[in-house]
C-alpha cells in the first residue's frame, strides 16, 4: 500500500480536532491515519508550533524523499563531446 501525503486540510482537522479535545489517537481514526504523525503534529501544537509551520516543514522534508533526479542529459552530452573532440 501506498503512503499518501497529508494535505494542509488534514493538519487544519487535526488542529480542530485537538483543539476540541479530542485525543491523537482518536483524531487518527476518524481521519484514518497512522497514531504516529498525528501524535507528531499535536506535540508541534503543544509546544506553541502552528499548522502552518508544521505544513511548511512537512513540505520541504518530502521534497527531500524519493530517488534523486538523473541527469542523463549532462552525462551523455559529456561523453559525445569526448568522442566527437
Amino acid at each position: 500500500m501506498a503512503y499518501t501525503y497529508f494535505t494542509i486540510n488534514e493538519f487544519g482537522w487535526i488542529e480542530s480536532y485537538y483543539d476540541i479535545g479530542y485525543k491523537p489517537y482518536k483524531i487518527a481514526e476518524m481521519l484514518e491515519r497512522s497514531n504516529q504523525p498525528i501524535y507528531n503534529v499535536v506535540n508541534f501544537l503543544k509546544e506553541s508550533g502552528t499548522v502552518h509551520d508544521y505544513f511548511n516543514q512537512y513540505k520541504e522534508n518530502k521534497s527531500k524523499c524519493g530517488a534523486k533526479k538523473k541527469d542523463f542529459y549532462k552525462k551523455l552530452d559529456a561523453i559525445h563531446q569526448k568522442s566527437s573532440g
